[in-house]
């Protein structure tokens, strides 16, 4: 029944490439330097890597699946919504687009116990600002960034030291 009303509502999943475009590692090159080409091969390689025994992450898209058919059961969109996996993104557990409203939104999965933004390259709030850069550089128009955490007291926490040079894109969510 799933398969019918994906196929009724022509939501769209896509696997996860092996390696990145070359169209996305020449935006990340361009606009954030080869260090950040670097990183973007390491998470799209640690991804597929991992993806394996992702309970968490394969639950998280699963569940935003089911949002997505209940929000399109009655009227579907032109251009259906599709949802990737370990996208080619610095934000990358989930990647959402909706090109009926131009909006991508990215989806960062976290099942820990405790968890710091940190800073720069590698870290979750780097992960966030070059996503953000790299959205604005390939003319993606809305785009949000969410960080997906087990524990109400881990989102009020990150909420309220997220910092400020990625406030205006992102949020943390149970």
């Amino acid at each position: 029944r799933c398969k019918e009303l994906i196929e009724y509502n022509r939501l769209s999943f896509q696997p996860a490439s092996v390696n990145m475009s070359k169209t996305f590692e020449a935006a990340v090159a361009q606009c954030l330097g080869t260090q950040w080409v670097q990183r973007a091969s390491h998470k799209h390689r640690g991804g597929r890597n991992g993806q394996k025994g992702a309970c968490y992450e394969d639950f998280f898209a699963a569940f935003k699946l089911a949002e997505l058919l209940v929000q399109h059961i009655d009227a579907p969109p032109v251009d259906p919504p599709m949802m990737q996996q370990q996208a080619e993104a610095f934000v990358d557990d989930l990647q959402v687009t909706q090109p009926d409203a131009q909006e991508h939104h990215y989806y960062q999965c976290k099942n820990v116990a405790s968890l710091s933004w940190g800073q720069g390259c590698g870290s979750v709030a780097g992960d966030f600002e070059a996503q953000a850069r790299v959205s604005s550089h390939m003319g993606q128009g809305q785009f949000t960034t969410c960080l997906v955490v087990p524990d109400p007291g881990l989102r009020h926490l990150l909420t309220q030291t997220m910092p400020s040079t990625i406030t205006s894109h992102s949020r943390v969510q149970v």
